[in-house]
């Protein structure tokens, strides 16, 4: 995801970052310090934090100093760094889910060689990195289970526009992040039968998202209300939800309960101590 700018324009954006009267949940400065985990944690963070605060992107920046916003300069290359045999760009990548866009940009400002990393806010659900999220606050970067009011705020922007999909029964909506911009696209009314499985697959898990973040679950009688299915094609239902489930969007919330009794929540809520947070 790495890609050329011009020198100019990354000057001019270095020369606004170091501006800032501080490091902002949106901003991070550092020297020389790039493990590699911790820069994939960062990315996660920034990439929720942009969202939070209604920023494009989020800016990872290496060779400004901290106490002062100095340009100083950096030995950290990333177009060089690896981890093992791997690009550190591909290793970051592939540990991110989902694969949000972030580009790592070099240039040289007054003399100093300077590394930054520009990141997409986050779109769809929160952006994790080997299976954590991580959100910034303040200037520090914090797991984002830990700041529930965080991650309900996080959820409510994602979900503004999935409860208003769902109440109009529309299919669900595609969330993309293209070249330099986070996209959301709708889609005009279909019917459940004209629908293909990707379609039915993605609603039932954006489905599954809503009712975890409003403190309930995915049902047949909730997924029911969603399509608008008449009680007696309970079992159409059942199938829709076992088509989700196959695909790993979705999972049972207590696999020992009986079929007829069983509640959903999406797939990153596993490992969430079973409790149901807003």
């Amino acid at each position: 995801m790495t890609s050329d700018r011009p020198a100019d324009y990354l000057a001019s954006l270095l020369r606004e970052l170091c501006a800032l009267p501080r490091e902002t949940e949106w901003v991070e400065f550092k020297m020389n310090d790039a493990e590699p985990q911790a820069v994939g944690e960062h990315i996660s963070a920034l990439a929720n934090s942009a969202a939070l605060m209604g920023k494009a992107f989020a800016y990872l920046v290496w060779g400004v100093r901290d106490e002062d916003h100095a340009l100083v300069g950096t030995t950290f290359d990333p177009l060089a760094a690896r981890v093992g045999n791997e690009e550190l760009e591909s290793w970051l990548l592939r540990l991110l889910e989902p694969k949000i866009d972030f580009r790592f940009f070099t240039v040289g400002v007054d003399g100093a060689p300077v590394a930054l990393l520009e990141v997409a806010r986050a779109a769809g659900h929160p952006v994790r990195f080997s299976g954590q999220e991580f959100i910034r606050v303040g200037t520090y970067k914090k797991k984002l289970k830990d700041f529930p009011e965080k991650e309900r705020a996080l959820w409510r922007i994602f979900d503004q526009v999935v409860s208003q999909v769902e109440l109009f029964q529309l299919p669900a909506p595609l969330f993309e992040v293209p070249d330099g911009f986070t996209r959301t696209l709708l889609f005009a009314h279909k019917a459940l039968s004209a629908m293909d499985k990707n379609d039915r697959v993605r609603a039932c898990y954006l489905h599954a998202c809503l009712k975890y973040v409003t403190r309930g679950f995915l049902t047949n009688t909730s997924l029911r209300e969603r399509f608008g299915i008449d009680d007696h094609n309970r079992s159409t239902v059942s199938r829709l939800i076992h088509e989700a489930v196959k695909s790993g969007a979705v999972i049972p919330y207590d696999p020992s309960a009986a079929p007829k009794q069983r509640k959903y929540v999406p797939w990153w809520a596993a490992g969430q101590g079973g409790d149901v947070r807003p």
